[in-house]
């Protein structure tokens, strides 16, 4: 069994999406949109490819509804495997964006692939890691068990 990190009790914060559904134009408001919807297409092609990996191992994911978290302002939605992170996020700025990071796998090229098609509209960021990314995902493993599920 993994030992549960205690975290502290949480702060009252502001979305930062709440925000962006008050303060932004109607151009804006549908880019934000696009992006969202995108996301979620793009999650539903992960779900999809993930289910039919034949270790068990690599159908552990960490996937986060985070729209009401209220421990971090910007982070909508997470969706981390063993080999790749997805994150929807909303910036101070108001504007939405993805953040993904596909580490150096057998499954690189798959994940990469399952993007054809899907345009982010300049909105799709790589995000890098101060460790290596399975140590990240391990470490995740051992604060999120309850967002933990296999494909």
């Amino acid at each position: 069994m993994i030992d549960e990190v205690e975290r502290p009790e949480p702060m009252k914060v502001y979305k930062f999406w709440l925000r962006a559904q008050k303060g932004i134009n109607d151009e804006q408001k549908r880019l934000n949109e696009a992006v969202e919807a995108l996301y979620f297409a793009l999650l539903t092609r992960l779900i999809r490819y993930y289910k039919t990996l034949e270790n068990p191992t690599d159908r552990i994911v960490i996937e986060w509804d985070r729209y009401r978290d209220e421990y971090n302002v910007s982070v909508m939605y997470s969706f981390v495997t063993p080999h790749a992170y997805f994150s929807l996020e909303c910036k101070g700025t108001k504007q939405y964006e993805m953040q993904y990071y596909i580490d150096d796998t057998i499954h690189t090229d798959e994940i990469s692939r399952l993007f054809k098609g899907l345009t982010f509209f300049d909105r799709k960021v790589l995000r890098t890691f101060s460790e290596p990314f399975p140590d990240f995902f391990q470490a995740a493993l051992k604060c999120q068990q309850q967002h933990i599920r296999q494909l």
